[in-house]
């Protein structure tokens, strides 16, 4: 009977050191994939961060562009009767081709 008792707080000792180390395996392993989720969030958000900044230059851009053409447009499609801003306009304003190039 005794010999029994001491084999079951020997299993009983081994059983719990075990489960300690588990458990302190397990949160180390956790922590490791937690860790690498959060790095891999992270790289996701700069990503969407630079692709919003070029978005937002190529759309400032555009509408630069969409304006001048625009402008252009109103100034030299309306006779000077019709000109919106009751001005006349210089016969020597030419649409600058440049700025369009000026996109890269």
């Amino acid at each position: 009977m005794e010999r029994s008792q001491e084999e079951f707080n020997t299993i009983s000792t081994v059983i719990k050191k075990e489960l300690e180390q588990f458990e302190v395996t397990r949160v180390k392993e956790f922590k490791k994939i937690i860790v690498k989720y959060l790095e891999s969030l992270l790289g996701h958000q700069q990503e969407v961060c630079r692709i919003r900044l070029i978005f937002a230059r190529v759309s400032f851009r555009l509408a630069h562009v969409t304006i001048y053409i625009y402008s252009y447009l109103l100034y030299f499609h309306y006779p000077p009767r019709f000109s919106p801003c009751g001005r006349s306009r210089p016969e020597s304003l030419q649409l600058d081709l440049n700025i369009l190039s000026s996109m890269n």
